[in-house]
């Protein structure tokens, strides 16, 4: 028979439960098949029809010890998440693969519970370090990642899943920052940047017309900031041209920034990234 563990929170910092509690939620592991069918729906329901959760699948990872999670409101499932263990240098870290909120749940808090119930099972199990990818021009995707979390992007990947289809990501390459958060500090929320630190050169910044600016310059400051766009989704649909103008030019600055030993640290409101060299 299989068997689902439920995670232990007695171990762990309470910050999952108050956090889902704030928003009116309840956060816990998905077990069941009819719980990971309404996953799948809701996985679907938000990313047009994509097959990205497959219940076979979710069925899987639950069953071998993998996360699979939930959000609830009441009796709705209103977010879905699930990932991977990893291992890197006999470290086992978890690697967070998707998570979904519904369309009318999204902006209410259902993201930062899942990910602090995905810190919480990580933590109880001995597990020290979440990663996962996301698309570096997806504005509000950095500012939650560096600026909230306070996770930190150490690796750029250009053209990371090769062709998506899914309404997000359909006509454009998908390019990944990986994020790495550490998780051995208690949790709190960070607050981004509103000013640049002193010693900060510009790589990458928007022109009034809205098209990227790239500032070639030698990379051996200590800081670095490149602007994004507000919503490249919307630019993907509305001229596809210029959305792949800010994907090669965010690959040039903010890619080759990181393969020279920079990591994005943080990111404003008004989507600039801020990316440092590790001091020497």
């Amino acid at each position: 028979m299989i068997q689902f563990v439920e995670t232990d929170f007695s171990s762990v910092d309470d910050s999952a439960l108050e956090a889902a509690t704030r928003s009116g939620l309840v956060t816990r592991d998905l077990r069941g098949l009819d719980e990971l069918q309404e996953a799948v729906r809701l996985v679907r329901s938000v990313n047009g029809g994509s097959l990205l959760a497959p219940v076979d699948l979710l069925q899987t990872l639950s069953q071998s010890g993998n996360y699979v999670g939930g959000a609830w409101r009441g009796a709705s499932l209103v977010g879905a998440a699930f990932g991977f263990l990893g291992n890197e240098r006999g470290a086992v870290y978890l690697r967070s693969h998707l998570i979904s909120v519904g369309r009318g749940d999204q902006g209410a808090g259902v993201g930062l519970a899942l990910k602090l119930h995905q810190r919480a099972w990580a933590l109880s199990r001995g597990i020290h370090e979440i990663t996962w990818t996301y698309d570096p021009l997806a504005r509000r995707n950095a500012w939650f990642n560096l600026a909230k979390l306070r996770a930190r992007a150490t690796a750029y990947y250009p053209n990371f899943h090769g062709p998506m289809t899914d309404e997000v990501n359909n006509g454009d390459e998908s390019d990944r920052c990986l994020v790495r958060w550490d998780l051995d500090q208690p949790f709190s929320l960070g607050q981004p940047h509103r000013n640049p630190p002193a010693d900060t050169s510009v790589a990458l910044i928007s022109s009034a017309a809205h098209t990227p600016i790239v500032h070639d310059r030698p990379m051996d400051g200590r800081r670095i900031m490149c602007q994004i766009p507000e919503d490249v989704v919307a630019w993907r649909r509305r001229d596809p041209g210029l959305a792949r103008d800010w994907r090669v030019a965010l690959r040039h600055t903010m890619g080759s920034a990181i393969a020279a030993g920079y990591s994005a640290t943080s990111m404003t409101r008004d989507g600039w990234y801020l990316l440092e060299r590790a001091a020497l």
